[in-house]
C-alpha cells in the first residue's frame, strides 16, 4: 500500500485475502475494471452484478456490420484476383504435379486460366500448392520449376521457389491473424488508386467522411488524398497528417477498407489484434465496435492529444539497422 494514503480513514482497503464482497444496503456491486493495452491504447469498463429484474429492457437486435452499412458491392462469393493465382490442392504433391504439368502445356501454348478465386476444394485439400503469375509466360516457367521440386522430392527447393511467388501448404489451413498498425503508419494518398478502382473502399471513406466533417469542418478525404503532382498541397497534407486529430481517423478509415476488401475476396481474419491505434481498427473487424462509434471515439481521442500543452511535447524517431549499431550510437548520446 502506497504509504501517503490514510487507509483508516476512508473506504478503500486493499485486499489481501479471500472475502465476501459486501455492497452497500439498496446497492449492486459495481466495479471498475482497466486494460492498458501493450500498445499503449487503455480502456475502462464499468461492471455491475446481475440482479434478476431490477433492470427490464425491451428486446432488442443490433447487428454491426464492417464499416457500419451493408455495402450494395459485396458478391456473394469471392472477387477474382487481380494477377493470377493458381491454387492447385489434391491428396498428395504427385497428383499435384499431374495436374500442373496439363496447366503448363496449356500455359506454354498463351492459354493461362482465367482469373478467378480458387476453388474451395483445392484449398481444403490435404497438400496444396499456390502459383502467383502475371501472364502465360510467367505461369508456363514457373510451373516447370514447381513439377521438377516435386519430382525431385527435395524441400530446400521450396524455400527458392517461395521467393519466386510459388507457395506449398501441407496438412490443415493455419489460422489467419490480422495486425493493424498505429499512428505513424499514415502517408498523403494512401490507398488513392484503391480507392478509385475499388467501390467497397470508397464506401468506407465516405462513410468516414459523413461522420468526420461536422467534426474536422470538410471532408476526411480532403487532407488524405491530394493532387500528387502540386508539392505545395503534399506538403501541406503530409503536417496534416501528423495531426493526432486527423491522423487516428485517416488510419482507422485505411484499417476498415482494407479490412473490407480483403473479405470481398474471400481472406477474413481468425484473430485480431493492434498496436497501439491500431486496437481500435482491431476492435472494428472483430464486430466490437461499430465503424462511426470508433471514428469518434478516436477524433475524440486525437482532439484532447492534440489540446495538451506542455513545454516539451517530445518527439519519435523510428531507426532501422543493426541492433549492435544502433546501441552504439545510444551509449555515444
Amino acid at each position: 500500500p502506497n504509504p501517503n494514503i490514510d487507509f483508516s480513514g476512508s473506504p478503500i482497503f486493499i485486499n489481501t485475502e479471500l472475502q465476501e464482497w459486501k455492497a452497500s444496503p439498496g446497492q449492486v456491486r459495481s466495479a471498475g475494471v482497466s486494460a492498458f493495452g501493450f500498445g499503449g491504447t487503455n480502456f475502462h469498463v464499468v461492471l455491475e452484478e446481475y440482479v434478476p429484474g431490477r433492470i427490464r429492457t425491451s428486446d432488442r437486435k443490433v447487428t454491426y456490420s464492417l464499416a457500419g452499412t451493408h455495402s450494395t458491392h459485396q458478391p456473394d462469393e469471392a472477387k477474382a484476383p487481380l494477377r493470377g493465382a493458381l491454387v492447385v490442392g489434391d491428396s498428395s504433391l504427385e497428383a499435384i504435379a499431374d495436374r500442373l504439368e496439363a496447366v503448363g502445356a496449356a500455359a506454354a501454348r498463351g492459354q493461362a486460366p482465367p482469373l478467378a478465386a480458387p476453388d474451395a476444394g483445392d484449398l481444403r485439400a490435404p497438400e496444396r500448392v499456390a502459383i502467383d503469375y502475371g501472364d502465360a509466360a510467367e505461369l508456363a516457367a514457373k510451373v516447370e520449376r514447381t513439377v521438377a521440386a516435386i519430382r525431385s522430392n527435395q524441400d530446400a527447393a521450396w524455400q527458392l521457389l517461395a521467393n519466386q511467388g510459388v507457395y506449398r501448404g501441407s496438412g490443415a489451413a493455419g489460422q489467419v491473424a490480422f495486425l493493424y498498425t498505429g499512428q505513424g503508419s499514415q502517408y498523403v494518398n494512401m490507398l488513392a488508386t484503391l480507392r478509385e478502382t475499388e467501390p467497397l473502399v470508397a464506401e468506407v471513406f465516405d462513410e468516414a467522411d459523413a461522420v468526420m466533417e461536422p467534426i474536422l469542418g470538410k471532408p476526411l478525404t480532403d487532407y488524405i488524398f491530394i493532387d500528387s503532382d502540386d508539392p505545395n498541397a503534399v506538403a501541406a497534407s503530409e503536417i496534416d497528417l501528423m495531426q493526432t486529430e486527423i491522423t487516428q481517423p485517416a488510419v482507422l478509415a485505411v484499417d476498415a477498407a482494407l479490412t473490407k476488401l480483403m473479405a470481398a475476396y474471400g481472406i477474413t481474419p481468425d484473430m485480431v489484434m493492434g498496436h497501439s491505434l491500431g486496437e481500435y481498427g482491431a476492435l472494428v473487424a472483430a464486430g466490437s465496435l461499430p465503424f462511426e462509434e470508433a471514428l469518434m471515439a478516436v477524433a475524440g481521442r486525437g482532439r484532447e492529444m492534440a489540446n495538451v500543452q506542455v513545454e516539451d511535447r517530445g518527439l519519435m524517431a523510428a531507426v532501422f539497422g543493426p541492433m549492435e549499431t544502433i546501441q552504439e550510437h545510444v551509449d555515444a548520446v
